[in-house]
């Protein structure tokens, strides 16, 4: 449906609830009244995958094209696999492919990330911040509109605000689906939402437990192929379970082979935000740029390739920031390097925008006390929302 037209019939329309026809409505006439960019949000379990399914087969049925992209691989993947078409990150869209020489790594010139004339499609759009926005809108065709697609009860971009517009939407779905409803997590995240009392355990597929061993639960599930982790809510907490994870695994010292590396910082150049999290191919040492530190070229196993500071892995981010910024000063580059740290548990903020099988949630008293509690409703909910299929809550008084 081009932009202009004034048909919004879905496809569709006879699966969708009275909520989805609805915001598919709204959706068809912001397009068709030449909106340039459009949002719909809604919570967990409320339709959001198959209401962008039935609206790309609209707009194809009507000639037009539609580009789905995502901030994340994990996320850009998670969503290929429920609508059945391709998908990308954001950074793949505007950028395409790198080039390695063996000394430098390279990236096109920026470029449209759509045909002039096609929908973008955004998912997990509660991960793009402000800046990230920018970039999109300063590359968008003239005639290409883009839909945000996101969650607003989720947290805000880390150190960012929302770039969509969240706060006044194109379409909301509010009502939670009689199939997502039988889902004991999603049952979970909308107690939480609603800040309501959950009896919900089923001791299968949404545990909690008090005591237990959840890096000895990771690695059996990893182990048996499952596609795993833990989140928690404090860096102190999750830099103790990835340590005690490498224990078991008999790994010391520098990343080895197979090994999940989480990014701490954006890194535009490259493409990776904030919370990826990569698998380790492959690692070699590289000329070192000042005597100071150990340097490796790091491949990774989806084909990425960045550079990384093994001494500065899992520091803090100023302290990569001023080595970069000292770099700089004496014309090094550092476009490359990735601020990296072991991935087997994340930060809940650090795990938005993807989602894994089963999910082994950490809690600790440091937030379990916390007075802010529209920020602690914030967190439970992202957290448990990052299960597909199973959720295993541990409820713990100490580092591990």
């Amino acid at each position: 449906m081009a932009a202009g037209d004034s048909q919004a019939v879905s496809t569709l329309s006879t699966n969708l609830s009275s909520d989805q026809d609805s915001a598919l409505y709204a959706i068809h006439s912001a397009l068709a009244a030449g909106d340039r960019v459009l949002t719909l949000v809604g919570p967990a379990g409320s339709g959001k995958t198959t209401l962008m399914r039935a609206l790309i087969n609209d707009v194809e049925a009507s000639g037009r094209s539609a580009k789905l992209i995502c901030p994340t691989g994990k996320a850009a993947s998670v969503l290929a696999s429920k609508t059945g078409r391709d998908a990308c990150t954001i950074h793949a869209a505007l950028y395409g492919s790198h080039n390695d020489d063996g000394e430098e790594l390279t990236f096109g010139d920026p470029g449209p990330p759509c045909g002039d004339g096609d929908l973008l499609v955004c998912d997990e759009a509660s991960m793009v911040g402000s800046e990230i926005h920018s970039d999109i809108m300063e590359w968008l065709p003239p005639r290409a509109q883009l839909l945000y697609v996101g969650d607003r009860e989720q947290l805000e971009p880390v150190n960012d605000t929302w770039g969509p517009d969240f706060d006044f939407p194109t379409a909301v779905l509010t009502e939670v689906h009689r199939q997502a409803a039988g889902n004991p997590i999603i049952r979970l995240a909308t107690a939480i939402r609603n800040q309501q009392p959950f009896a919900g355990w089923d001791g299968d597929r949404c545990v909690r437990i008090e005591s237990g061993d959840p890096c000895r639960w990771l690695l059996e599930r990893l182990i048996g192929g499952v596609d795993a982790t833990l989140v928690t809510f404090t860096n102190l907490m999750r830099q103790s379970i990835n340590s005690r994870v490498r224990r078991l695994l008999n790994h010391d010292g520098d990343p080895c082979r197979g090994e999940p590396l989480v990014v701490l910082k954006n890194n535009y150049d490259i493409g990776r935000m904030n919370g990826e999290v990569l698998t380790v191919a492959s690692m070699h040492a590289v000329k070192k740029p000042t005597s100071e530190h150990r340097i490796a070229k790091v491949v990774f196993e989806s084909g990425e390739i960045a550079m990384v500071n093994l001494d500065l892995m899992g520091r803090p981010v100023r302290e990569f920031v001023h080595w970069c910024e000292s770099l700089r000063r004496r014309k090094k580059q550092t476009k490359d390097f990735l601020h990296v740290d072991f991935g087997y548990c994340l930060t809940v903020h650090k795990s938005q925008g993807s989602e894994w099988h089963s999910v082994g949630f950490v809690s600790c008293p440091t937030t379990r006390n916390m007075r802010d509690h529209e920020f602690r409703r914030r967190l439970g909910y992202t957290a448990v929302t990052r299960a597909a299929e199973h959720l295993t809550i541990f409820r713990t008084g100490r580092t591990l």
